[in-house]
C-alpha cells in the first residue's frame, strides 16, 4: 500500500516533467504587458531636439534584452523583473494623436497604444525660500531664531556653490537677521547686491484686509529704504499662504515702485480654486487694481513648490512628479514657457541646500523643462519682456479669506484698530508743531515702534498649529500671549502719542494751556480732519450747571448734562484745527428741548424728522420713519431689526470649518427675548437710549444708542460673553429697506480705496464676509445706508456665514450683518474668547445715490471717534490770548480730496498723503497756516522719483492733484513765518 501510495503522489509531477523541461528552455524575457506616456521632458540641441516618451514593461520573466519602438525610432534595451521604466527620445509629437509602442523580445511582440503630446520646451524659475510663520509650529522667539539660521545656511550655501540663488520670504527676515548678528549682516547685503539673494517688498505677510491705507505704506517702507540705500531695486511683493489680497494692493506696489507679485494661495479656508479664473491658476497675467494701477501677478497653488515636484528630493523622484505637475498648470491659452515654483521649505523649516545639487544634475541629465534656480524677480523679467504682450488683464478685489479668523479675538483686534487710528490723528498733530516750533521734535521712533506692534497683529499668523485641538497646551497659552501682546503694546504706544504728547504738540501749535492766570476755564476742541465737522463734546467733571460759550460767536452753546459731564456740540470746527469755548458756571436752568419726544408707547420715540420704535424683545430698531415723506428705513421682511444681536452655533466637521466639507446645517439664530429702553439722556441735539437686552442662550448686550438731531445713529455694544470651545459666530444685523431691492449694490471701504462688492471682484474672490477699513454702504441708487464700525472688521452681505463659499453674492438686497466673532477655523487662531467685548457702529441715513467721499468721512469719524479728545486748559478772554480762537493749520479746497497721512520724514519735512475716494480725479489747492512752503514736490509713495510743483511766487497755496480712486504723495519745504 505505501509503495502504491508513494506512486499516485508522484504521478501529476512525472506527467508534468516535459512541460518544465519545454519551459526551461523558454524562460526568459517573459513580457506581461506595456505602458506608454509622452512627457515634457526634451534632449538634444536646438537643431536635434527629442521628446521623451516613458516606458512601462511589466516583465514576469527574467532580466533580458528586448527592443523598443515607437513610429521609426527603435532602441534596445536591457530589461530587468519587475516593472522597468525607460524613455526613449523620438521627434517632438506635433499634435494631440494616437501613438503606438512595440516591444520586441527573443519570443514575444507587445504593443500598447497612448497619446502622444506636443509639449513647449518648458523654463521651470525654482525661486526657493521658506514660509514663515511667526509661531505656528513653535514659540515666535524659536521662529525668529529658525529664520536667523536659515539665512545664514543660504549665504554659506551661496559660498560654496556659484549657482545657488535663496529668496527672504519676508523683508522682516532681513531684519531678523541684522538684529541678532549685526557683524555678518554685510554679507547678506553683499548678496543681495550682487543678485544671489532677492527680497521682497512686503516686511511680513500680511492679511491685507485687516490693513490701513497708511499701514500697507509701512509695511511696504523697510525694503524701499533698504533698495534706495543699496542701490537694489526691490520690485518683487510676495505674499505667502494667505489667499487673497484687497483690491487696492496693485495701488500701493506700483506706488511703491514694485512691478511683479505673487500670492503662494493656501486653499484651506480659502478655496480660490472653486471659482477662479483658469488665467489666474498658476499663470502670469496683469493684475489691475482699483484705480487702474497694474502689476503683473501670479497666483500659486500654495508654496513649498520645490518639494511639491521633488526637486529637494532627487532627479528620479523629480522625474515622477514633474510631468503630472506641469500638466495641471498647462493650457492651450498658457502664455509663453516659463512656470513659476513658489518656495522651497514649508512652514519655518531648516533650510538644506541639496536642491541646487539636484537642479544642476537634472539640467545635465534633460535639456528641458530646464531648472533655473532664482530669485522671484528673474521669472517676472523674463515673462514681462518674452509675453507682457500677450497677457490677460484681470481687474478687481480678492476679498478677505483669512481675515475672518481675526474675529477669533474681537477684543484684541478692536484694540488693534483703534491704536492705529490714534496714531494716525497723533502724527499730524506732531508733524504740524515740529513745522512749526523748531524745538518740537517729531517722535519718529515712537511712531515707528507703535507701527511695527500694529504691523506684527495684523500678520497672518495668530498662534499654535494645535490652538483649536489643545486649546489649554502650554505651547497655545504662549503663542497667543505673545500674539496678543502686539495689540495691547500698540494701543498704549499709541495712547501716550496721541494723548499726553499729541496733547503737548496740540497746546504749542494752538497755545492752549500756556495762561497760567485763570479766569475760568475753556476747552479747546480739536478736529484732526481735513474736512470742517461738527463735534459732539463731552466737559468733564462739570460740577452743577455750566454755560459754553463759543468764542468766535459769542454765543452760548445749547448743552445739557449727562453722566457727570456736559455736552455740548461744538459746531464747525475748523479742519486739522481748533475752536475754542469757555466755560462757566451758572445758576440752574430749565432743562433744554430735547430731542426725542415719547411716541405711542415705552417703546416708541420721536425726532422732529424720525419716528423711532424698538422691538421690545430683541431691542432692535424695528422701525425708522421718516415723518415728512412716511418712507420706512428698516427692511422688517428680513426678519431683523437694525442692531438686533444674533448667536449662533454647531458646525463643527462642516462646511463651515472645511470648505468642501459636509455641508453645514441650517443654522438657527439665537437672539434676545426682553428688552428694557431707557431714556438716559435728551438734550437739544442728540439724546441717549440705554437698552438692555437679555434671553435664553444668548450673552446679554448693554446698549447705548446716540440719536443725533440729523438722524444718524450711534450704537455702543457691550456684549458680555461666557467663553466655550463649541463653534460658534455672532452677529448685528442692519436691514435697510430700499425701493428697488433688485437693483441695490454694497460697497466696503479698503485700504486707500472703495470697491462694489460682487461686481468689482476677481473670480475666485471671497464673497462669503468682507473685511472693512470704516465702512460698508447699501444704495439702489434711490436711497442710500451708511454703516461705520469702529472695533469690528467684519461683514456679511444677505446673509450670515452659511459655509457655501460662493462664487456669486446670490442676496444682495440692502441686508448686511456686522460679523464680529466666530471660532470657526481648525488651527491657528483662537478657540474660545469670553469677557466684556465693545462693538461700535454708527449709521447714516441718506436720499440719493451712495457718495464714496461722505461715507468715507463719515467712516473715517467714526473709526477715530475715540481719539477726538477735548482739550482742557487755563484761558483768558480771546482778546488777551496769544492764539486765535479758532484756527485751521491746513486748509484744503473743497472737493473730494481728504488729507488721509501727515507726516515729518528725514530730511524735516512734511509728507502729505493724499486720498480721493470719488469716481473723477481732482484738483484741488492746499495750505499750510503759519508756514511758508519753500519748495513742494510729487512724489511716489516712499520720496523718490520726486517732480517739483511749480509754486506762484505770491502764492501761499500748493495745486494738489490726485486721480480718481487712488493716492497722491506731497513732500513739502517749510519754514514758519
Amino acid at each position: 500500500m505505501m509503495i502504491l501510495h508513494t506512486i499516485v503522489t508522484w504521478l501529476p509531477i512525472l506527467l508534468l516533467l516535459p512541460f518544465a523541461a519545454s519551459a526551461s528552455v523558454q524562460k526568459g524575457v517573459l513580457i506581461d504587458h506595456v505602458e506608454a506616456s509622452s512627457t515634457p521632458f526634451f534632449s538634444g540641441s536646438a537643431a536635434d531636439m527629442r521628446q521623451a516618451v516613458r516606458v512601462n514593461v511589466h516583465n514576469n520573466g527574467l532580466e533580458g534584452d528586448a527592443e523598443i519602438s515607437v513610429g521609426e525610432t527603435t532602441k534596445e534595451i536591457r530589461v530587468g523583473q519587475g516593472i522597468t521604466s525607460f524613455y526613449l527620445l523620438v521627434p517632438p509629437f506635433i499634435q494631440v494623436a494616437q501613438q503606438k509602442v512595440t516591444v520586441r523580445t527573443a519570443h514575444k511582440t507587445s504593443e500598447a497604444v497612448f497619446e502622444g503630446r506636443p509639449e513647449r520646451l518648458w523654463k521651470i524659475y525654482v525661486a526657493p525660500s521658506t514660509h514663515t510663520d511667526i509661531g505656528y509650529t513653535d514659540l515666535q522667539e524659536k521662529i525668529f531664531v529658525r529664520h536667523h539660521e536659515n539665512t545664514t545656511a543660504a549665504l554659506k550655501a551661496c559660498e560654496s556653490n556659484p549657482d545657488f540663488k535663496w529668496n527672504l520670504e519676508v523683508f522682516a527676515q532681513a531684519d531678523w537677521y541684522r538684529e541678532r548678528d549685526p557683524d555678518a549682516f554685510a554679507e547678506l547685503e553683499r548678496r543681495i547686491t550682487e543678485g544671489r539673494v532677492g527680497l521682497t517688498s512686503l516686511y511680513l505677510n500680511m492679511l491685507t484686509g485687516l490693513c490701513t491705507g497708511e499701514e500697507l505704506a509701512k509695511v511696504l517702507a523697510p525694503a524701499q529704504e533698504f533698495a534706495t540705500s543699496h542701490h537694489v531695486p526691490v520690485v518683487v511683493g510676495t505674499v505667502t499662504d494667505v489667499p487673497s489680497m484687497v483690491g487696492t494692493l496693485p495701488m500701493f506696489l506700483k506706488q511703491a515702485g514694485v512691478k511683479y507679485f505673487v500670492d503662494g494661495i493656501n486653499n484651506d479656508r480659502g478655496p480660490v480654486w472653486n471659482h477662479a479664473d483658469p488665467r489666474m491658476v498658476q499663470s502670469p497675467f496683469w493684475w489691475e487694481g482699483l484705480d487702474g494701477s497694474r502689476v503683473l501677478a501670479i497666483f500659486t497653488r500654495s508654496y513649498g513648490q520645490a518639494q511639491v515636484i521633488g526637486l529637494r528630493d532627487s532627479v528620479p523622484v523629480l522625474q515622477e512628479k514633474l510631468p503630472g505637475w506641469i500638466h495641471a498648470i498647462d493650457r492651450p491659452d498658457y502664455p509663453g514657457d516659463a512656470i513659476y515654483g513658489n518656495g522651497a521649505f514649508w512652514d519655518n523649516e531648516s533650510v538644506t541646500p541639496h536642491f541646487i545639487e539636484v537642479a544642476e544634475e537634472w539640467n545635465k541629465t534633460w535639456s528641458y523643462p530646464r531648472i533655473i534656480v532664482c530669485r522671484a524677480a528673474e521669472f517676472f523679467e523674463y515673462v514681462e519682456q518674452n509675453f507682457g504682450q500677450s497677457l490677460p488683464t484681470l481687474r478687481g478685489d480678492m476679498g478677505a479669506y483669512w481675515e475672518d479668523g481675526a474675529a477669533s479675538s474681537a477684543l484684541e483686534t478692536g484694540v488693534a484698530r483703534l491704536a492705529k487710528a490714534r496714531l494716525n490723528a497723533a502724527s499730524r498733530w506732531h508733524a504740524l508743531a515740529a513745522a512749526h516750533k523748531s524745538h518740537w521734535e517729531y517722535p519718529k521712533e515712537a511712531f515707528a515702534e507703535a507701527w511695527k506692534d500694529a504691523i506684527y497683529y495684523d500678520e497672518h499668523t495668530w498662534g499654535a498649529a494645535g490652538s483649536i485641538s489643545h486649546p489649554q497646551d502650554e505651547q497655545t497659552q504662549k503663542q497667543w500671549a505673545y500674539k496678543a501682546a502686539y495689540a495691547q503694546r500698540a494701543d498704549k504706544e499709541a495712547e501716550e502719542l496721541a494723548l499726553r504728547s499729541g496733547q503737548a504738540a496740540f497746546e504749542e501749535l494752538s497755545g492752549a494751556g500756556r495762561q497760567r492766570k485763570r479766569v475760568g476755564h475753556s476747552i479747546a476742541v480739536a478736529n484732526e480732519f481735513s474736512w470742517p465737522r461738527d463735534i459732539v463734546t463731552a466737559v468733564p467733571d462739570a460740577r452743577g450747571n455750566v454755560s459754553i460759550r463759543d468764542f468766535v460767536t459769542g454765543r452760548n452753546m445749547p448743552s445739557f448734562q449727562y453722566a457727570g459731564c456736559t455736552y455740548f456740540v461744538a459746531a464747525n470746527v475748523p479742519a486739522m484745527g481748533y475752536r475754542c469755548y469757555a466755560v462757566a458756571s451758572r445758576k440752574a436752568a430749565q432743562d433744554p428741548v430735547g430731542v426725542l419726544r415719547p411716541g405711542a408707547d415705552s417703546y416708541t420715540f420721536e425726532s422732529a424728522n424720525f419716528r423711532y420704535q424698538i422691538d421690545p424683545k430683541t431691542g432692535a430698531l424695528i422701525s425708522i420713519e421718516d415723518l415728512k415723506t412716511h418712507r420706512e428705513w428698516v427692511d422688517t421682511s428680513a426678519g431683523y431689526g437694525i442692531n438686533q444681536f444674533l448667536y449662533v452655533t454647531g458646525g463643527e466637521n462642516t462646511s463651515l470649518v472645511h470648505p468642501g466639507a459636509t455641508p453645514a446645517p441650517a443654522l438657527q439664530p439665537v437672539t434676545h427675548t426682553e428688552a428694557h429702553v431707557k431714556l438716559v439722556a435728551n438734550g437739544p441735539f442728540c439724546a441717549v437710549l440705554q437698552i438692555s437686552r437679555r434671553g435664553e442662550c444668548v450673552a446679554p448686550v448693554e446698549t447705548y444708542c446716540t440719536i443725533h438731531e440729523d438722524g444718524h445713529l450711534d450704537f455702543s455694544n457691550v456684549l458680555d460673553k461666557a467663553e466655550t470651545t463649541q463653534k460658534e459666530a455672532g452677529y448685528f444685523a442692519f436691514p435697510f429697506w430700499l425701493d428697488k431691492p433688485e437693483a441695490v449694490k454694497t460697497f466696503l471701504d479698503l485700504p486707500y480705496g472703495i470697491v462694489e462688492a460682487d461686481r468689482e471682484q476677481l473670480p475666485g474672490a471671497c464673497r462669503e464676509w468682507y473685511s472693512v477699513n470704516s465702512f460698508m454702504a447699501v444704495t439702489d441708487d434711490l436711497n442710500s445706508a451708511y454703516v461705520a464700525t469702529r472695533e469690528a472688521p467684519l461683514f456679511t452681505v444677505g446673509v450670515l456665514n452659511r459655509g457655501v463659499w460662493p462664487g456669486k453674492l446670490d442676496n444682495n438686497r440692502g441686508l448686511v450683518f456686522a460679523y464680529v466673532f466666530n471660532n470657526y477655523w481648525h488651527t491657528n487662531y483662537k478657540a474660545s474668547q469670553g469677557g466684556r467685548i465693545p462693538f461700535t457702529f454708527s449709521v447714516k441715513l441718506r436720499e440719493g445715490a451712495f457718495d464714496p467721499v461722505a461715507a468715507t468721512r463719515f467712516g473715517n469719524e467714526c473709526l477715530a471717534s475715540d481719539s477726538v479728545q477735548e482739550i482742557l486748559c487755563n484761558a483768558v478772554e480771546p482778546g488777551k490770548r496769544a492764539r486765535r480762537a479758532q484756527d485751521a493749520f491746513v486748509h484744503l479746497d473743497d472737493g473730494p480730496i481728504v488729507l488721509a497721512e501727515l507726516s515729518r520724514d528725514d530730511q524735516e519735512r512734511l509728507l502729505i498723503r493724499l486720498y480721493n475716494p470719488s469716481i473723477t480725479a481732482a484738483s484741488q489747492r492746499l495750505e499750510f497756516r503759519g508756514l511758508r512752503v519753500r519748495s513742494a514736490w510729487e512724489s511716489d509713495l516712499f520720496e523718490r522719483n520726486e517732480e517739483p510743483i511749480k509754486l506762484a511766487r505770491s502764492e501761499r497755496r500748493i495745486p494738489v492733484s490726485v486721480p480718481a480712486r487712488s493716492i497722491a504723495t506731497v513732500i513739502i519745504e517749510t519754514t514758519s513765518h
